[in-house]
């Protein structure tokens, strides 16, 4: 009863407290759960933990980026200049550690060196690169993968991943990209695309269901509003 008397001196405390509760959801992310949600005791976390201090490479996230070409084979001229290019090019963007893929050889080589390499006869000197090859490259895709110390769901990592998906073109192949981190940004962006329409069809629905039940405009929209409050804080 007293609540109905005084309906502005309630309404206006908890609408503040409920806003001020909700001011984190604008800054909602959405990413995939990894290892950071665990606790530091956990064997996984300490295991992971051991895995950094004694093996850092093998502790590094990978990005895995696909190139796919029209035709075979995957390594002709003008299409192995095109991979160098591309792995010199993810090199040298911020947060690589390394790039691992076919023209990327311990001892620093050039196009031509590659040319010879990755030839149907290299050298016997270079025969280590054989397995390599068979890994990563396809009759018409060829796999490269970036190192980086950021972790999979960090910004730093979806940034890295943004600026190797800006340009998609390799000669005559197209880039894709994969791995933890892109997957993480693809689910927030097919999320967020989905998002609007699955909301307006509860938020509809709601608002029939309780016109037809109260035979009020109001009380469905404020049903709304609330909700909404309730959902953020």
């Amino acid at each position: 009863a007293w609540v109905m008397r005084n309906p502005l001196r309630v309404l206006a405390p908890t609408v503040a407290l409920l806003v001020v509760l909700g001011a984190p959801f604008l800054r909602f992310e959405t990413a995939s759960a990894d290892i950071s949600v665990l606790p530091a005791t956990a064997e996984a976390a300490r295991g992971l933990q051991t895995l950094r201090q004694f093996f850092p490479e093998q502790a590094e996230s990978r990005i895995l980026i696909a190139v796919r070409f029209p035709s075979g084979p995957a390594l002709n001229r003008p299409r192995l200049d095109a991979l160098y290019d591309l792995s010199r090019r993810i090199r040298a963007l911020p947060g690589v550690a390394s790039v691992e893929s076919v023209v990327d050889a311990p001892m620093p080589l050039g196009k031509a060196d590659y040319r010879i390499l990755l030839s149907n006869r290299p050298p016997p000197a270079f025969a280590a690169l054989e397995p390599l090859k068979r890994m990563t490259v396809g009759r018409r895709t060829v796999l490269l993968y970036a190192r980086t110390a950021a972790a999979p769901s960090s910004p730093a990592a979806r940034d890295l991943v943004r600026s190797i998906r800006e340009r998609r073109s390799v000669a005559d192949g197209a880039i894709l990209v994969g791995g933890q981190t892109a997957e993480d940004l693809d689910s927030a962006h097919y999320i967020a695309s989905h998002t609007p329409a699955a909301v307006g069809f509860v938020v509809v629905v709601m608002l029939v269901v309780l016109f037809v039940l109260f035979r009020s405009v109001l009380l469905p929209i404020k049903a709304v509003l609330m909700n909404f409050a309730s959902i953020a804080g």
